[in-house]
């Protein structure tokens, strides 16, 4: 355990014994629902928050080796990704450059060394290099294949995932950055996925994430799945810029704070880490596993959730063991999920004019504050 570490644990401590959160936000919060309906105000999400900041394309053992290719779809685009015969990562655009079809069908993989368009067959290298054009000296006059060649996007590797911008110039890598050497020690690039999912919903993608920035809905939404699991609503939250670090007490801390001096205190037993990577992404890191979870609006109310259960490495456990935690886990998004529907449904009915929140929903009010500010 670092200092960091056992800095959480006396926070958290402190939390617990105290009956409150830490008062990091001095008043209630007042959202208007106009947030989660107005279409002018997605659309400027959609152009200053989600085609700048960066978003969970990929696992990088989903082309882990040279030849390895996926194509994939976020927000209403489709981008191919490859791992080239110099274990380069590559995220191209899925236009072909000659008169712009797919190269590739959505949710394709597999490995070759390269990609042909299926409209005249332009070929393209794994790295986006134009290497075939048919006919190509019979048709194109002083034709310069470098004028043709895909055009790379802006992408990092982080955690073990490949994080892409849609925009050629990312606002930031930063939050990556931040908590780099965190992931380093919990091996997070050394997970291997265990289950996927893909879910279309039918709420707005801020109501997903809210879902997942606080703790006080547990044990009313979560009482048959992971409430047991956690000590309710005792949290710590640290800011960094737009993102954030939630550290939740599991139920099992009770018993170290009460018989064990902090010399004695293990972290990373009894604590589950949640980070959120601004504006709709989120890893999880527990004691065995992690998950990755990617909120990605297609509407007003039409949200795409990527979900990803990954197994860090230790000590090798049954099959039964990970199911287990699956289909709890699935059990969990299931709830949130229901709930949220409701919630958007309701809107409707303008029975409210906002929504209020505590003072101890705090990392929701750090949420909206930023969106505030980035919007305006």
């Amino acid at each position: 355990m670092n200092p960091q570490e056992l800095l959480i644990l006396k926070r958290m401590k402190s939390a617990i014994d105290s009956g409150r959160v830490e008062d990091l936000c001095t008043s209630s919060l007042k959202v208007p629902i106009e947030e989660f309906t107005d279409i002018s105000i997605f659309e400027r999400e959609l152009k200053t928050l989600f085609k700048k900041y960066l978003l969970p394309i990929a696992a990088s053992d989903e082309i882990a080796k040279p030849g390895d290719f996926l194509c994939r779809e976020v927000l209403g685009q489709s981008y191919i990704l490859t791992r080239d015969k110099d274990k380069k990562v590559n995220i191209f655009r899925n236009v072909c450059k000659h008169r712009g079809a797919a190269l590739l069908e959505c949710e394709t993989k597999g490995n070759q060394k390269a990609i042909s368009c299926p409209y005249h067959a332009w070929t393209y290298d794994l790295s986006g290099k134009l290497i075939g054009v048919p006919e190509k000296s019979v048709g194109f006059p002083n034709f310069k294949e470098s004028e043709h060649n895909l055009k790379p996007m802006p992408f990092r590797e982080s955690a073990g995932y490949i994080w892409f911008c849609s925009e050629e110039v990312p606002s930031s890598f930063g939050a990556l950055d931040l908590f780099a050497e965190e992931w380093k020690n919990y091996e997070l690039a050394s997970s291997v996925s265990h289950f996927q999912s893909q879910t279309l919903v039918n709420f707005n993608w801020k109501l997903g994430v809210n879902a997942f920035l606080e703790a006080y809905h547990f044990n009313s939404t979560h009482p048959g799945s992971v409430a047991p699991y956690y000590v309710n609503n005792r949290f710590v939250f640290d800011k960094y810029g737009e993102n954030a670090k939630i550290s939740l007490p599991m139920s099992s801390i009770l018993e170290q704070f009460s018989k064990l001096s902090p010399e004695k205190w293990e972290f990373r037993k009894h604590v589950n880490l949640v980070y959120f990577i601004f504006p709709g992404s989120f890893i999880f890191v527990l004691p065995d596993h992690t998950t990755v979870l990617s909120f990605q609006p297609l509407g007003i109310d039409k949200t795409r959730v990527f979900a990803d259960f990954r197994i860090l490495p230790g000590p090798e456990k049954s099959e039964r063991y990970w199911q287990k935690n699956i289909d709890l886990f699935k059990k969990a998004l299931k709830e949130d999920f229901e709930i949220s529907e409701s919630i958007q449904r309701g809107l409707a009915s303008t029975a409210n004019r906002f929504f209020t929140l505590a003072t101890f929903e705090s990392p929701i009010q750090h949420f909206q504050n930023s969106l505030n500010t980035l919007r305006s």
